[in-house]
């Protein structure tokens, strides 16, 4: 008879992909038994509200050292005394949310983003087809397709074996070293 075994059920991908920290548990009886020492913690050992916490302080001081900056009209490197401080910044923010033309100016903003998107996919299913379905069209223009898609492999070395590379690499003209 096999013992059952179980590992941290935790849907933080950062957590159970870890194979130090997704060791299965033998369990002898009883319902699964996970380990509670990982829970809510990450691989380096910090609590996640830690880690949150000093994301948010970091954020406060940027944030903070900008009011300041500005504030005091320090020329430091850069010119703060002609960037307008945080509490402006949010006061006139404020004015512009009780405005009527800033409503109009993000919904023409919007119909911009989504006209040109559909566009785009429009133009990119039948370019699409076309390319694929005419020896023509593939040969007078397959290559200047590809000429505009030269991406390298960006991906970290570590995750090569992970991620599938054919996103990243389709050229059969531009060949990236891996």
């Amino acid at each position: 008879m096999t013992t059952p075994t179980t590992t941290q059920a935790n849907d933080d991908p950062r957590i159970t992909s870890d194979p130090v920290l997704a060791q299965e548990v033998p369990v002898s009886d009883g319902p699964p038994v996970t380990e509670p020492h990982l829970a809510g913690k990450r691989r380096t050992g910090f609590p996640v509200w830690r880690s949150r916490l000093i994301r948010v302080a970091s954020v406060a001081a940027a944030v903070g050292l900008w009011q300041l900056l500005t504030a005091n009209d320090v020329r430091a490197g850069l010119r703060f005394d002609t960037l307008p401080t945080v509490t402006e910044i949010i006061a006139e923010f404020g004015e512009h949310l009780g405005s009527h033309q800033y409503y109009l100016d993000i919904g023409q903003s919007l119909i911009r983003i989504v006209t040109g998107f559909g566009l785009a996919a429009v133009v990119g299913v039948l370019a699409g087809i076309g390319l694929g379905r005419s020896r023509l069209l593939a040969d007078v223009f397959g290559p200047l397709t590809e000429l505009a898609h030269p991406s390298p492999d960006h991906r970290p070395s570590s995750n090569r074996s992970a991620m599938p590379a054919a996103p990243f690499r389709r050229s059969r003209w531009c060949r990236w070293p891996s």
